[in-house]
């Protein structure tokens, strides 16, 4: 596990917020393992509790996918992900573009 300088926590939590809302559940629980003990280490109850309900939605999504697919809750509309895509960093299969689950809702919302 990383150590992540305290200065640096709000904006890796920003980036946290930012997988969750475009579903890129991998990616949270990444910075779950890397940063985990530095969050819950924090004096500031705030980041504490922010992050962990980052990690509890993350472990909701986890299992999801568990069952349903890697990036099966991956929001492919989401514009990051769009521009990730653009510019060729990601690939996204034809099959995922083309058909939403309807069940993106239900862990990512």
């Amino acid at each position: 596990m990383r150590r992540l300088p305290e200065a640096q926590q709000e904006s890796v939590l920003d980036a946290m917020d930012l997988a969750l809302d475009r579903g890129s559940f991998p990616c949270l629980q990444s910075f779950i393992e890397d940063y985990g003990r530095d969050f819950l280490e924090n004096p500031s109850a705030s980041v504490r509790e922010r992050f962990i309900a980052l990690q509890v939605a993350g472990d909701e999504g986890a299992e999801y996918e568990n069952v349903h697919g890697r990036y099966s809750l991956l929001k492919v509309d989401h514009p990051f992900n769009r521009e990730l895509v653009a510019k060729g960093i990601v690939e996204m299969p034809a099959m995922q573009l083309a058909t939403q689950s309807s069940d993106l809702g239900t862990v990512a919302a």
